[in-house]
């Protein structure tokens, strides 16, 4: 019996004596912290990559990249032709970007999302970009400002201009379940360089407007920011309200506290229409006025005008997307789908055609809170 309780001591304590299966000592892999994908000339694609300088990294103690390029006619086979002496193999663990060109995403980019959801390293985290420059490797290609490693200053320009409501992020499981979804279409950040008399920076230029896999076309920034309202992926940001014209305009910027929109999808009489509920509240904080209109008159009067503002940009983001692109970025289809199963069988084969004739009503209601500290502008 102790003979038999010794060996089942033995075969229990072995697996913890054993090392990771798949350890690897970091100086011998290539660190990709963000990558490229364009057209091949030889290959059919051609990636850029974005790889940590480890040597670098041990002599001077700074952190560094360097850019290496590869083609070939499936990712894997790009990824391993990537791979020299002083690069013996790729690792995507720390991946944060993925950049796409305007020719691939047009073409459907379903091949590269199948390549990272069966990669074992790659995580489906990483937010993809669409390249609004000729070729998607040439943003890597960009000296960084406010980092060493340029994929990781995208990422945090990303999260800054997220906040702004200037962004609207998207991660590969995010991509996947969009493409999956009933009666939904995705939208994807867009990325150019913006040229200077001294340097040259990539900068989040609008958004990407997908149906499926492919890339029909894009927005600017000021649409972006109207249709993160209707997402309700606004975290914060200013909402600029003007009023008057020319010489007689007056602005007011309008601090964003919170957001929620809420999209209702109505069924009367067998027609379907939209309702989007936006309820804003905001504070007062710079106001270029002689007027005053920082008393409950004048806050309320604001709240309409910007109330009006927010209705219009909404109205002309929705008739943009469903006259150039008819790809519903919106999700009505599945808010159809979540309320209305029933009807949604009956339309769903001709959702495209009921989209671009659905008719839209929008609610927004912006409460004004405070107007800062000033009690009277020093302007009167």
């Amino acid at each position: 019996m102790k003979k038999i309780a010794a060996i089942i001591s033995v075969l229990l304590i072995i697996p913890l004596l054993t090392g990771c299966w798949d350890y690897r000592e970091v100086d011998k892999m290539a660190i990709v912290v963000g990558f490229a994908v364009d057209k091949g000339t030889e290959h059919e694609y051609r990636v850029t990559y974005e790889i940590v300088d480890l040597s670098q990294m041990q002599a001077e103690g700074t952190v560094k990249s360097v850019i290496v390029e590869s083609e070939g006619d499936t990712f894997l086979e790009a990824a391993r032709n990537a791979i020299s002496k002083n690069f013996p193999r790729l690792y995507s663990g720390h991946t944060v970007c993925i950049i796409i060109s305007k020719e691939i995403a047009s073409e459907g980019i379903l091949e590269l999302v199948d390549f990272i959801c069966r990669d074992a390293e790659t995580r489906l985290s990483i937010h993809l970009f669409v390249s609004r420059e000729e070729t998607a490797g040439e943003l890597l290609q960009v000296k960084p400002l406010g980092s060493e490693l340029l994929s990781v200053e995208i990422n945090s320009i990303l999260m800054e201009q997220k906040h702004l409501a200037k962004a609207i992020a998207l991660q590969t499981y995010e991509f996947i379940n969009c493409v999956l979804c009933e009666g939904k279409s995705c939208v994807m950040t867009a990325l150019c360089i913006e040229k200077n008399a001294e340097e040259e920076v990539v900068k989040i230029c609008g958004s990407g407007i997908f149906k499926e896999e492919k890339l029909l076309g894009f927005i600017g920034e000021e649409e972006t920011k109207a249709l993160s309202f209707i997402l309700d992926k606004v975290e914060g940001g200013v909402i600029v309200a003007k009023t008057g014209s020319g010489e007689d305009e007056d602005r007011f910027s309008l601090e964003i506290l919170s957001n929620s929109t809420k999209i209702k999808p109505v069924l009367k009489d067998e027609k379907l229409s939209i309702e989007i509920d936006v309820e804003t509240e905001v504070r007062l904080d710079e106001h270029f006025s002689k007027e005053d209109f920082e008393n409950e008159k004048g806050l309320e009067e604001l709240s309409k005008i910007a109330e009006e503002q927010m209705k219009t940009e909404m109205e002309t983001l929705i008739n943009q997307i469903k006259t150039e692109f008819g790809s519903d970025v919106f999700g009505f289809g599945n808010c159809v789908y979540r309320d209305y199963p029933e009807q949604w069988k009956k339309i769903k084969d001709n959702w495209d055609e009921e989209f671009k004739n659905i008719e839209v009503k929008i609610k927004p209601k912006i409460k004004i809170l405070n107007s800062g500290t000033l009690k009277k502008s020093p302007l009167r």
